[in-house]
């Protein structure tokens, strides 16, 4: 059985948050390892963790906001485990031991990349999403509920993702300090805080999800989405109205990213036998 972590950055939402990490906690099997880490929040994460929560979690404490791709990048730093899982606090997957499902696909699929909860068929060439669908309990209006128990995938949404650790570690990103290519150091500057993994260019949040997707594929893997009901409360940050000008900066930037890196394979889609096709 393949081994498996859950990374769950937090910063505050804690009335939230318990439940949604309790809700992990219990619907998983006893094999299973979390990573709690905490970006600076005001609330006591670490006694929650400690007092209602099992011996699975480990708890991480930065002392200011590292950001979220920081965050997932020192997951993926810190996981001993064959799968790291990426997740959000406010995730609720009903499914008895899902962890399993997910551990019997990297088995059972020759060169899986990726499984997300809610993916597309495609990404255009302007880096949108097509197609979508997934196992998302209120789909409505998102994208085709799914009937299978999995659909071969291009793109995931970044409230959730698990990804292969060997597919992680082969992953060649360019250095955020001078540009170079990089896999451990960079090749250029030999930067010391440089890792595979996760591209660190990306800045806060948004189009990660669609560039770590993009990127399994790319390496050579298969990305599917497995159908596990959940819900995604979603659009707490994005909807807040002093964050909104802010936000849209953010995904502009990260798109224009994005499109730059990708933009003589954009276009991508799967076929049925589980190729994929790109700049088309």
């Amino acid at each position: 059985m393949k081994t498996i972590t859950v990374a769950i950055p937090v910063l505050n939402q804690m009335e939230i948050g318990k439940t949604s990490l309790f809700c992990f906690d219990q619907l998983t099997s006893p094999a299973c390892k979390f990573l709690l880490i905490d970006n600076g929040s005001q609330q006591n994460y670490e006694r929650f963790t400690k007092v209602c929560l099992s011996s699975k979690w480990r708890y991480v404490r930065n002392d200011t906001n590292t950001g979220l791709l920081k965050a997932i990048q020192q997951a993926y730093l810190l996981c001993e485990t064959d799968i790291l899982i990426l997740t959000h606090n406010d995730v609720w997957i009903y499914s008895s031991y899902w962890d399993k499902i997910i551990s019997n696909l990297f088995e059972d699929i020759y060169m899986l990349g990726g499984v997300g909860l809610f993916g597309s068929k495609g990404c255009g060439k302007d880096g949108m999403r097509l197609n979508t669908f997934g196992s998302l309990i209120d789909i409505e209006g998102h994208g085709r509920k799914m009937t299978m128990p999995w659909e071969p995938a291009v793109c995931f949404d970044g409230f959730f993702m698990a990804y292969s650790m060997e597919m992680l570690k082969s992953v060649k990103n360019k250095c955020r300090i001078c540009g170079g290519i990089y896999a451990g150091k960079c090749d250029v500057c030999q930067g010391k805080q440089i890792y595979p993994g996760f591209d660190q260019r990306y800045y806060m949040h948004h189009i990660y999800d669609l560039d770590s997707s993009l990127t399994s594929i790319d390496t050579g893997y298969k990305n599917v989405v497995a159908n596990i009901p959940c819900h995604h409360l979603s659009g707490l940050t994005a909807n807040n109205d002093a964050y909104k000008e802010v936000g849209n900066d953010v995904h502009q930037r990260n798109g224009d990213l994005f499109r730059a890196k990708w933009t003589t394979k954009l276009g991508v889609s799967v076929n049925d036998d589980h190729t994929y096709t790109w700049g088309q």
